[in-house]
């Protein structure tokens, strides 16, 4: 909103300065706590899609033991 009168701020004009100020903030407080939820969401896709992956890689002693057995079976010859 343009300020028509520089010399003299009237209360109506202040008030009007104010609500358009207080839209602005509750607008882009609105958007700050979309902006969490969004992150928020991402950091736990991201958090899972970390600990899936560490724990699919863990493995076993068994499972240790039957891959470097067939390791050993590929690498001697006939």
């Amino acid at each position: 909103m343009v300020v028509q009168n520089k010399k003299y701020l009237t209360k109506a004009t202040f008030l009007s300065l104010a609500d358009d100020a207080a839209d602005h903030s509750a607008m882009m407080f609105r958007f700050t706590a979309l902006g969490l939820d969004i992150l928020t969401f991402l950091l736990a896709v991201l958090l899972f899609i970390f600990f899936m992956c560490a724990w699919t890689r863990y493995e076993t002693p068994d499972e240790e033991r039957q891959r470097l057995h067939r390791r050993r079976n590929i690498l001697r010859p006939c």
